[in-house]
């Protein structure tokens, strides 16, 4: 037993409430339970009880012995001078004044225990797996609603946080999300860096040169490094030197990788992608702000890098012929993870509500993410078919299931209370 759990199990009041008594041998009925306090003080506030033939008024406190209000210096503490009930689990020991004490190590069901023990205790995908089919798909549309709210709020709050480093530059803040995007699990550090380490109005002033971009971000994943054998990566290297002198740019030092990667992702073609972006889209920002068709924003993504790369995946090495296209999932995955976050912050700080909801709306409309965390969701019932469900299943699992909160999350409640 824990004390989440007895403040659980009183708050449904999941317990034998027939011929209650205190401790101390008074009858003792439950009006009011009491509001669950999330704040200091008791744990329930303003609760009635019936004590004998008289009514009482005040708060209920929640501990596992009775001995945990003098371990807890409640009697010293004014904000615990109107408690009118003490409910405990074991009853130890009768702390001062006498206080009206309710013991229900007795008067809980043991199904409810065990399902808490079982869901506490097994290495299952979730604690509530083998229970899990018998949630109601309302009950769970619910909960995967409070979390893509959960999440684009924690998305927004890291947007936010960028912008009050760099001015309120929107655009900027977009250009770093959107490097990290390309980059991907593995190499997101790495790339945010680099466009980091470039100040943005170099990228700016550069635009029209693809090739000059290219060297500034190969440049500075020290990609350019070495001996050169081709012309083009000759003539980069040379242009990323006179550039690094003249602006004097920082070192990044997050290094690119390779490994375990197909060919399509290696970091040099995603950062030739990522060059030819800026090249023909100069104000990205402010066209996704104006833009409300999903499809027009997928357009500005299908990206091709230039010719050089249809023939090589590194630097000095040439292939067969093959272009270097963004794919559709890529594209999507650089919506939910980079655009959505920034439309819908910006949407939040201008109290905008019609361009939160399209963001929403976006994520509604792009296609569920492959990934083993919706997959397992799927083989236990839940329906993933957009973006929005498989990111608020995300967000699910690695913040309630991964940390077994199950008492708060609707779901595990629900499931918990068998009824």
């Amino acid at each position: 037993m824990n004390e989440l759990l007895l403040q659980y199990i009183w708050q449904h009041q999941l317990f034998n409430k027939q011929g209650l008594t205190t401790v101390q041998g008074h009858t003792l009925e439950i009006l009011d339970r009491g509001i669950f306090n999330t704040n200091q003080g008791p744990d329930f506030l303003n609760g009635r009880v019936r004590l004998q033939n008289t009514t009482w008024a005040g708060h209920i406190e929640i501990h596992i012995k009775g001995s945990d209000w003098n371990r807890h210096e409640h009697s010293s503490d004014r904000n615990y001078d109107n408690v009118i009930l003490h409910v405990v689990w074991d009853n130890d020991v009768l702390i001062p004044r006498e206080m009206p004490t309710l013991m229900l190590e007795d008067r809980v069901s043991t199904v409810v225990l065990e399902r808490y023990r079982g869901m506490m205790h097994r290495n299952l995908f979730i604690p509530c797996e083998n229970l899990f089919n018998q949630a109601e798909p309302g009950q769970i549309d619910r909960m995967i609603n409070r979390m893509m709210k959960v999440r684009l709020d924690r998305k927004a709050d890291h947007v936010l946080q960028l912008l009050n480093g760099n001015g309120r530059h929107w655009e900027e803040v977009l250009w770093w999300m959107t490097a990290r995007s390309f980059g991907g699990n593995i190499n997101g550090d790495a790339f945010e860096s680099i466009a980091r380490s470039i100040p943005y109005q170099v990228i700016a002033r550069h635009r029209a040169q693809i090739h000059q971009l290219e060297c500034l971000l190969l440049g500075q994943a020290d990609l350019l490094s070495g001996s050169m054998e081709d012309q083009y990566a000759i003539m980069l290297q040379k242009e990323y030197q006179f550039l690094l002198r003249k602006y004097k740019l920082n070192s990044n030092r997050i290094p690119v990788h390779f490994l375990r990667m197909r060919p399509q992702n290696f970091p040099t073609i995603r950062l030739a992608q990522l060059a030819m972006l800026m090249h023909i889209n100069p104000h990205l920002f402010a066209i996704i702000l104006q833009e409300e068709s999903l499809k027009a924003i997928s357009k500005l993504f299908e990206i091709t890098a230039n010719d050089y790369w249809h023939y090589h995946y590194r630097m000095n090495e040439s292939t067969p012929m093959n272009e270097k296209s963004t794919g559709t999932a890529f594209i999507q995955s650089i919506i939910v993870n980079a655009v959505i976050p920034v439309l819908y912050c910006y949407g939040r700080e201008q109290r905008d509500a019609a361009m939160m909801d399209r963001a929403c709306n976006w994520l509604t409309q792009l296609p569920a993410e492959r990934n083993t965390i919706a997959s397992r969701f799927q083989q236990l019932g839940m329906t993933i078919d957009n973006a929005f469900k498989s990111q608020g299943a995300l967000e699910l699992k690695h913040t309630y299931c991964d940390q077994k909160l199950c008492l708060q999350c609707t779901i595990g409640k629900k499931l918990l209370a068998f009824n």
